[in-house]
């Protein structure tokens, strides 16, 4: 197609529920990012006691899938027919998903081949350690996955919904009527810049105190910016959910593992995504972690890429030498179908 370049280098998709991140492996960050109408996801997460079963397919997310590719690669100027893609997906993405994502992929979208990859698998890939326990939570769900010298440990895998939509509702809740009339892009403005963590949180208040927001407005913040992190590790308190706190759920994850390997991946616990970027989250979970399990040693430590984990982790795996023989190319998916998707995934 004229006027669309054909890449060199495959092209790696963060789809984050929240924003879409994209760009070519051989970059060192997404060329572009852009948000997405979430809502066209609605229905697909099988949910047990606030734990995701697994996410299973709607025809409109598939058309969420078609519509945002398409549209990131318009934004890198990409012919689709050119590409092979590296697409970052939710833990629990059911066979018949994958199966139906990648059918979307090499046919409708028309891209020369693809592979799906796990997000806190990639997490890790970008991590800096082969070995350890990747907590990855985004807009709408946390994700735990292990990980031994880059392989995955999949009786790891856990999947709740806690996510930055929870934490977002629960402080302006606590806000009452001095963030009533704040918008979405308020209400996460004032989560990513002051709220925080505390280390005794039955004991610790804050005064009620100014607050500059961007366009020029003072608010007056107190206890909420310390309550509304607080539901990561008491989800009940907004009064509707089920899911584990975050130290219940890294050892729910662990729990199947022999304890040999239990001791390895806990010491080095990483954290990673847009919704685990406050500050005191890395020595309050490592506190909470080591009182609970006494002689093991605890290290827990925030991503060096944060929200750009998944993307970078990605950009990793795609630029291996291997990565071409690993993708599922439109011939083989033809011949191998369900069996090739299968296989073919981390």
């Amino acid at each position: 197609m004229q006027g669309l370049l054909t890449p060199d280098s495959p092209v790696v998709i963060d789809p984050g529920t929240y924003r879409w991140r994209v760009g070519l492996a051989n970059s060192a960050k997404p060329k572009s990012s852009f948000m997405t109408e979430i809502s066209m996801l609605d229905g697909t997460a099988v949910e047990d006691n606030g734990k995701v079963k697994c996410f299973e397919s709607t025809e409109i997310s598939l058309a969420y899938f078609e519509r945002y590719i398409h549209h990131g690669l318009r934004m890198l100027n990409c012919d689709p027919h050119g590409v092979s893609l590296c697409v970052a997906v939710p833990l629990a993405f059911s066979l018949a998903y994958r199966r139906q994502v990648v059918e979307v992929i090499l046919e409708s979208v028309g891209a020369k081949s693809v592979f799906l990859a796990s997000q806190p698998l990639l997490s890790g890939f970008s991590s800096g350690h082969p070995t350890g326990l990747i907590i990855d939570s985004g807009y709408t769900y946390t994700s735990i996955y292990g990980m031994y010298n880059l392989y995955p440990e999949r009786t790891t895998e856990l999947i709740y919904s806690v996510g930055g939509r929870d934490i977002d509702e629960y402080l302006k809740q606590s806000g009452g009527s001095n963030l009533a009339d704040c918008s979405a892009s308020d209400i996460n403005y004032i989560k990513s810049h002051f709220c925080t963590v505390s280390p005794k949180p039955q004991q610790e208040q804050t005064k009620t105190q100014p607050h500059q927001m961007p366009d020029g407005r003072s608010l007056n913040l107190g206890n909420e910016v310390l309550l509304a992190p607080e539901l990561l590790f008491n989800p009940g308190l907004n009064g509707s959910s089920k899911s584990p706190s975050i130290n219940e759920a890294i050892l729910q994850a662990v729990s199947g593992l022999p304890q040999e390997k239990v001791t390895t991946l806990l010491k080095t616990v990483i954290y990673s995504g847009g919704n685990l970027k406050f500050n005191g989250l890395g020595k309050r979970l490592q506190d909470t972690l080591s009182e609970k399990l006494g002689s093991i040693d605890i290290g827990v430590e925030g991503h060096c890429a944060a929200e750009l984990g998944v993307w970078r982790g990605g950009a990793i795996f795609a630029s291996m030498p291997t990565y071409p023989s690993m993708a599922i190319s439109k011939e083989r998916w033809k011949e191998h179908g369900e069996l090739i998707v299968r296989r073919k995934w981390l």
